[in-house]
């Protein structure tokens, strides 16, 4: 028996977000928060403004990947590496959102 894995549509694209994607970063995430905000709220967002850019800004300094499809945002995913020496082989998934179409 063989397992087939599931593989994104030949038109999704996947990059790593930027600062330049601020924009996008913010309106998934708005999204994000207004449909599930016991699982995406964090302290920067609920003070808002510059606090929360300030933070958006600091998470695309890492890494960020946004799925693309037709040019459109359709979801995200951050990954960090643990920042401590003894669990640096450990990495950290965190703001998975996919849009439902």
């Amino acid at each position: 028996m063989t397992s087939q894995a599931p593989v994104a549509p030949a038109d999704v694209k996947i990059r790593r977000l930027t600062v330049d994607d601020l924009d996008l970063l913010r309106e998934i995430r708005a999204e994000a928060l207004q449909k599930y905000p016991q699982s995406f709220g964090t302290p920067e967002e609920e003070q808002g403004g510059d606090t929360m850019l300030a933070a958006y800004r600091h998470w695309l300094g890492g890494t960020i990947l946004g799925a693309f499809e037709c040019e459109t945002l359709i979801g995200v995913a951050g990954f960090y590496v643990s920042p401590d020496k003894r669990s640096q082989h450990r990495g950290h998934i965190f703001t998975v959102y996919v849009r439902c179409t």
